[in-house]
């Protein structure tokens, strides 16, 4: 009977011991995980469209965007795919661009993203 209640009383003790070890293997790994990133919100940028020279000229205004690395450009087959990433916010936009158009040089001078087609 004695046996029986020491095997009971380690078995408690070894629940009891393990249970301590994950809860302060939670409480650490909780407390170095970085505090969640606020959220960005998504904005449409503006665009101006112009015509020089018989060449289409597309201008996109990305505030607080830092390089031409943030900027994703895909080219569709009848539009163009901007976005780009600054730190408060997040820029979408499709612009229609038609099929005869094709892109020539893009330049990136903050904040302006300029395309220029032919």
């Amino acid at each position: 009977m004695l046996v029986l209640l020491l095997r009971i009383l380690a078995f408690l003790l070894a629940v009891y011991l393990l249970w301590r070890l994950l809860t302060e293997l939670y409480t650490a790994i909780r407390e170095r995980r970085p505090a969640r990133m606020p959220a960005r919100r998504v904005v449409e940028p503006r665009v101006e469209s112009l015509t020089e020279g018989g060449k289409k000229v597309l201008r996109v205004y990305l505030p607080g965007v830092a390089s031409e690395r943030d900027i994703s450009l895909k080219v569709l087959s009848e539009s163009i795919e901007v976005r780009a990433s600054s730190p408060r916010e997040s820029f979408f936009k499709i612009i229609p661009k038609g099929a005869k158009h094709r892109i020539r040089t893009r330049r990136f001078k903050p904040p302006v993203l300029e395309i220029e087609m032919e």
